[in-house]
């Protein structure tokens, strides 16, 4: 099992897309993080901190990143 190397919580894999019902209703013990269908560079997502990791753990971004405060907030103005 991976570990956060920020907090280190477990590591959940990411997958994009539509998951089947079988692959859904097994994704925490099969360690699995849907993250919809925009697929994106992020290979990682932190169960614990939310943090996400690409894979070679080189580049990461959080939940409270400026990117997600700005889609947040499109829709306010």
């Amino acid at each position: 099992m991976k570990k956060c190397p920020e907090c280190g919580g477990k590591l959940l894999t990411i997958v994009y897309g539509l998951p089947i019902d079988e692959i859904y209703e097994h994704a925490e013990e099969k360690g699995l993080y849907f993250a919809g269908c925009c697929v994106d560079l992020y290979k990682y997502h932190c169960k614990k901190c939310g943090t996400e990791f690409t894979k070679d753990f080189k580049m990461s971004r959080r939940k409270d990143d400026d990117i997600f405060a700005s889609e947040k907030n499109d829709g306010e103005h």
